[in-house]
């Protein structure tokens, strides 16, 4: 695996894959930007969401999770770009109705930021949590051109 570290909405991200698949992306405190040139391509799909000419991606990205956690991020991964689901609509569209906090707990592993849309979930309360900070999760929904949340 190698890693890369970059600028993106305003923040600094790692990416950490090998030739073929992704195992993380994340927010990071600033760190030297450092780009491996193996990672080219999907920092360029990063950067073609940034700018508004990409809506979804289609990484591979190694799961090292449970099935139950697996099938939440399948989940994320089928809300569009610029909607947002609840928790409670994630169970219910893995079968699990009753378990939203599950949902709520899976998504706070999710290992790949924007490209598993963890940031298109919210509480049926409000916002909800975010693991990279509520402030970058209200960027994500912005840059999506939702605002009633």
């Amino acid at each position: 695996m190698k890693t890369s570290t970059f600028p993106f909405l305003g923040t600094t991200f790692q990416l950490i894959a090998d030739e073929k698949q992704v195992s993380s992306l994340n927010r990071v405190e600033h760190q030297d930007i450092v780009i491996d040139p193996s990672h080219i391509r999907w920092i360029e799909d990063l950067k073609a969401y940034e700018h508004g000419h990409k809506t979804s991606f289609d990484w591979l990205i190694a799961f090292d999770h449970t099935e139950f956690q697996k099938r939440v991020f399948k989940a994320l991964q089928s809300i569009p770009f610029g909607e947002v689901k609840t928790y409670g609509e994630i169970a219910t569209m893995i079968g699990q109705p009753k378990a939203s906090r599950a949902v709520g707990q899976a998504i706070s592993k999710n290992p790949v930021l924007i490209v598993v849309p963890c940031h298109r979930v919210l509480a049926s309360n409000g916002l909800g949590g975010f693991s990279s900070g509520l402030d970058l999760k209200k960027v994500l929904l912005k840059h999506e051109n939702i605002t009633n949340f």
